[in-house]
């Protein structure tokens, strides 16, 4: 199965059920900028470099939705070890613009991450970005092991910067990044608030039969088999794939192999009711969907939201976990983790990253996240 295929299936499944809450995250890319915010309106941007490289830059612009939250600039290195303090950060845009500070005085550092402290460096360099077409990085003194790479393209920062300012309701606010206006601060709506973190119900009850019932195969093998498109592989040997993990008294979570490759597999999960005619229904793990262009969405990403890539489960927990990478370095992707409440599966975070440019987790774009 393919990245394209892997990762807006990831994207694009439905979202379902009332634990999204009323505002959902969502993510855009804009040409070599990619932008996402959450459910509770906190958003980050990544301007990158025009191609993908071993020695990738990025800048990242991170701000919570609160109606007087500042923005914050961090510049993402490709260093063995972080620079020391009092090394010179220079940040030259393409008009002329530079940038400036210092290790330890405007900005701090840590794993490769450079954050600018200092708010007037801040505010001049989001000018730059506004204004120019690139940005070139350097250290002074240069690392040791230094090696050049390629400035952050700043094409489509405009578009990534006002996308963020209408996602946070700041258009034509003092307070807004891409198209600032008069009004104060106060007139940007508070964000709502991400619900609560609960503690997943420990998945508990009878020992799951072994081998499963006849009557069990059967009716989850039936509703397998009607997934559409190329969401699964329907090969006569994923009947002899089956794992099953009880739920509760009288549920039991069944999941059947879907495909498996190099650093991927994916399972179809469904719920089973026990009974003397087992009732068999897909189980839910609620995601974000987001519209693609026709020409990059393909049939798979309609695939149902019981599919998972590489899950975990955690029965004493209540918990599921999955983690779809894109490509072996995981640098890209789809991460989920969801709740078992004793009916159904609710989310507790969801995090991705569209464009395969060496940004790993935690760098990823969050779309929505409990507290």
């Amino acid at each position: 199965m393919s990245f394209r295929t892997l990762l807006t299936a990831g994207l694009c499944i439905a979202a379902a059920g009332t634990a999204l809450a009323e505002e959902r995250g969502h993510v855009r890319t804009f040409r070599d900028w990619v932008v996402g915010c959450d459910n509770a309106r906190t958003c980050r941007a990544f301007g990158l470099t025009p191609r993908d490289s071993a020695t990738q830059l990025a800048i990242r612009i991170d701000r919570t939705g609160a109606p007087d939250a500042a923005p914050t600039v961090t510049i993402i290195l490709v260093q063995d070890a972080d620079p020391a303090p009092g090394t010179r950060l220079k940040i030259v845009a393409d008009g002329g613009g530079t940038v400036e500070v210092a290790i330890g005085s405007g900005a701090t550092v840590e794993d490769g991450e450079v954050t600018l402290t200092d708010r007037a460096a801040t505010a001049r360099l989001l000018g730059d970005i506004r204004r120019g077409r690139s940005l070139a990085v350097t250290l002074d003194p240069v690392p040791a092991r230094g090696e050049t790479v390629d400035p952050v393209s700043l094409d489509g920062a405009m578009a990534a910067l006002l996308w963020m300012d209408d996602r946070q309701k700041r258009v034509g606010t003092r307070t807004a990044l891409a198209r600032p206006g008069d009004a104060s601060s106060a007139a940007v709506p508070r964000p709502p608030q991400a619900p609560a973190k609960r503690d997943g119900v420990p998945m508990t009850g009878p020992a799951v039969p072994s081998p499963l019932p006849q009557a069990w195969t059967e009716a989850v093998m039936t509703a397998f088999r009607t997934i559409p498109g190329d969401g699964c592989n329907q090969e006569d040997d994923n009947a002899e794939d089956i794992e099953a993990q009880r739920l509760s008294a009288r549920l039991v979570l069944v999941s059947v192999r879907c495909w498996r490759g190099a650093y991927n597999f994916s399972r179809a999960y469904y719920i089973l009711e026990e009974g003397e005619r087992p009732r068999v229904r897909p189980a839910s793990f609620p995601r974000v969907r987001e519209a693609l262009p026709a020409a990059e969405d393909p049939p798979s990403n309609r695939n149902p939201d019981h599919i998972l890539w590489n899950g975990e489960l955690d029965p004493a927990g209540g918990t599921v976990f999955h983690l779809a990478k894109g490509r072996g370095m995981s640098d890209c992707g789809e991460i989920g983790e969801w709740r078992w409440d004793g009916e159904s599966f609710q989310p507790l975070r969801l995090e991705v990253m569209p464009t395969c440019r060496g940004l790993l987790p935690p760098n990823w774009l969050t779309l929505f996240r409990t507290r």
